[in-house]
């Protein structure tokens, strides 16, 4: 049996990418079959203690955080003569272990190695920017509302808690007027917003994104329409459905649970983590593959042409919500994406068929300099004008 110092070199190796790939395979094997929790851990601290971090110990946060990324990904067994062995060791091993380490190293001290081709900033969302319509036509800003203040609405109350929750109740007395929508839009470069609706079930609002819905639901059903993504965690109610819909392309139906929709333009993702929802597309025409059930662990790629399921890393999709991108395999268009919901900015990049694929996580409370320094290892090059990104041809 090889001392733990051995592996300890080939991961400061892996992640110079100077490893073979005969030491590639050994190293993951050992990580997926014979490492202990202890011996994880004391390779994260020798790496960090590698970098010459300002601290000595590695944050308790920044292992928890690493860890909890490899037993998500290494949570079942797979035997070695598996077709998907090799994948699997691959991104659990490599691209939640060893690239989680890289990339908390690199965000925590981002000036280690200054980006020559950037030169402005932007900073990430400290202020929430959300606009709630209500159901009368009245607008206001969302940061308008001061802690533990209520605002009467059309059939309710609203109100803000001490962590920045906003939460409706019904007002009895002027109920039939909640039955009209109101909508909350929480604009690109706002921070992330939950709101608790009247019936129980909260509701987390990425940048760019808008929930409509009514104060008070019906007693039959409870229906909101959203757009970009939403977090949803549904409160039980056997007798009313709870329905999410993005108009044109995706119905969710459920009673009770947790998943997570990213719905733009055409196209609708919805990512199941406790329960059971019903998903359905107007847009298909036959009866034959219109609705779908999703188990938790599976999510739904719904197009005007069909709902396809498959597996998928369901705390790489939620990560948003922590306060984390999370990639997994995205490609440099699907990165960008992400930055130009969160930091609101207008992408210049014209190369479809880039290759490069990206893994791993960086904090959403990173500027954007900072987060274009990791990308940037990648060997691709970006100039920040205004709020416009250009990518390097």
């Amino acid at each position: 049996m090889k001392h733990l110092s051995y592996y300890k070199s080939l991961i400061h190796k892996w992640g110079r990418q100077l490893i073979s790939e005969e030491e590639k395979g050994e190293l993951f094997t050992w990580i997926n079959e014979t490492a202990t929790d202890d011996e994880l851990l004391d390779i994260m601290q020798h790496e960090y203690t590698l970098e010459g971090m300002d601290s000595s110990v590695m944050p308790v946060d920044m292992q928890e955080r690493i860890m909890k990324r490899v037993f998500k990904a290494n949570d079942r067994k797979v035997k070695t003569g598996s077709r998907f062995w090799s994948k699997r060791i691959y991104w659990a091993a490599a691209a939640v272990f060893v690239m989680a380490i890289a990339g908390y190293i690199a965000l925590v001290q981002p000036s280690a190695k200054p980006a020559a081709n950037i030169v402005a900033d932007i900073p990430a969302p400290v202020l929430n920017r959300a606009v709630i319509t209500m159901g009368n036509g009245n607008t206001f800003y969302v940061d308008s509302i001061g802690e533990g203040q209520a605002l009467h609405v059309p059939g309710g109350v609203l109100q803000k808690n001490e962590d920045g929750q906003l939460e409706y109740t019904i007002d009895k007395q002027a109920a039939a007027a909640g039955t009209m929508l109101s909508t909350l839009s929480n604009p690109k470069g706002s921070q992330v917003l939950h709101v608790k609706l009247t019936d129980g079930s909260i509701v987390w609002l990425n940048a760019g994104s808008s929930i409509t819905y009514p104060v008070v639901f019906n007693e039959s059903s409870r229906k909101v329409s959203m757009s970009g993504e939403a977090y949803f965690d549904i409160a039980h109610d056997k007798r009313r459905p709870f329905i999410v819909s993005k108009k044109g392309v995706v119905n969710i139906e459920v009673l009770g649970t947790r998943f997570n929709v990213a719905a733009y333009q055409q196209q609708a993702r919805v990512t199941l983590l406790e329960g059971s929802v019903k998903i359905s597309a107007d847009s298909l025409q036959s009866q034959n593959g219109k609705f779908k059930m999703l188990k938790p662990g599976q999510q739904a790629v719904v197009s005007k042409e069909e709902i396809q399921l498959t597996g998928t890393d369901v705390a790489q999709q939620v990560a948003w919500k922590d306060g984390f991108f999370s990639f997994k395999d995205d490609n440099l268009s699907s990165v960008l994406g992400q930055l130009a919901v969160w930091y609101d900015l207008e992408i210049v990049y014209n190369k479809s068929d880039d290759k490069r694929l990206f893994n791993g996580e960086l904090s959403r409370s990173l500027s954007l300099k900072q987060v274009l320094a990791v990308l940037e290892e990648s060997n691709v090059s970006f100039k920040i004008e205004g709020k416009k990104l250009i990518v390097a041809p």
